[in-house]
């Protein structure tokens, strides 16, 4: 069952019930204590993919008695989504005495490696995961191995699946030697692949595949999502889009746009002394052209309401 202590955090902090997703996941993995097979899932962003997985590996690793090896290895493509990931790993974790770390680019890597030393949960880029195996001392041998070659990682999460498969990373999977080294995998993405040959590099043992997307549609938007569409010329497009913000002023906004030109053009446009004395809001811009510790103060203000409009 799950433990008090979790649910105790859960209850708390606004989740009186799980979803669909969060269900499934939980009764193939027992809740995270039986494990004897790999799990395979996809589904729609919003769905509560994160919490999925985070719940039955952090309520395994909860009696954990062993604590020497890294209890979970988490994989993700960008370190905006580790971070994410993170925060989910450290409200479970701190409910039931864990340790989560973060290790990818653009941190301090000798101030991870101190850390990793007391890690239950390690939050990677696969760039920073295969630097800290090559180049950290003791962490292959000792949080990935175990010293004496009998203890291995109980669980790794391959997040963000089809793009890290892809792409390969400095062949990460061969560095970990994930089929020797790792006890239980949970593979997820939002449109995760059934190919053979591509799934052949996880060494996946007994996989239980969870789809929660339609098979036909290669996105699919959640249910909690609406979507509506606005024809207009070029030309009308910026004075339609103020509208549209004005007409949902109070709101969280976020503005996607087809390139990094394009995000600096248009956030300038919102933000000039004539537009935003008629949107009275706060617009900043989130993109590549924008620091690295700029982009993460930007995404705080916009999660606490201080900026109104990404």
């Amino acid at each position: 069952g799950l433990h008090p202590k979790l649910v105790e955090y859960l209850s708390s902090s606004g989740f009186p019930n799980i979803f669909s997703i969060q269900k499934a996941v939980w009764e193939l993995t027992h809740g995270g204590q039986v494990p004897l097979h790999d799990i395979c899932f996809s589904a729609p962003t919003g769905s509560g993919k994160t919490l999925a997985y985070a719940l039955p590996i952090v309520n395994a690793l909860a009696s954990r008695v062993d604590r020497r090896s890294i209890g979970c290895v988490v994989v993700l493509p960008t370190r905006g989504l580790a971070m994410q990931v993170a925060r989910v790993f450290e409200g479970l974790g701190s409910a039931v005495g864990l340790n989560t770390v973060v290790a990818c680019g653009g941190l301090d890597s000798a101030k991870e490696s101190e850390a990793l030393r007391d890690a239950d949960v390690a939050i990677f880029t696969p760039g920073r995961l295969v630097s800290h195996v090559e180049s950290t001392h003791g962490f292959y041998e000792d949080k990935l191995v175990g010293g004496d070659g009998g203890r291995r990682v109980p669980f790794l999460v391959v997040d963000e699946a089809d793009r890290l498969l892809r792409q390969r990373y400095n062949n990460w999977l061969d560095k970990i030697n994930v089929r020797e080294n790792v006890g239980v995998k949970f593979i997820v993405s939002a449109t995760l692949t059934r190919d053979p040959l591509k799934l052949d590099v996880l060494c996946l043992n007994a996989p239980r595949f969870v789809t929660f997307v339609q098979e036909e549609n290669k996105y699919t938007l959640p249910k909690t999502l609406l979507e509506r569409k606005i024809v207009v010329g070029d030309a009308d497009k910026p004075s339609a889009l103020i509208g549209l913000l004005k007409m949902h002023a109070g709101a969280k906004t976020i503005v996607f746009v087809s390139s990094v030109g394009a995000a600096g053009t248009l956030a300038g446009l919102l933000a000039s002394d004539a537009v935003i004395g008629v949107l009275e809001q706060r617009v900043e811009e989130y993109s590549g052209r924008v620091g690295k510790e700029e982009r993460e103060a930007t995404i705080e203000r916009f999660r606490r309401g201080e900026t109104a409009v990404l």
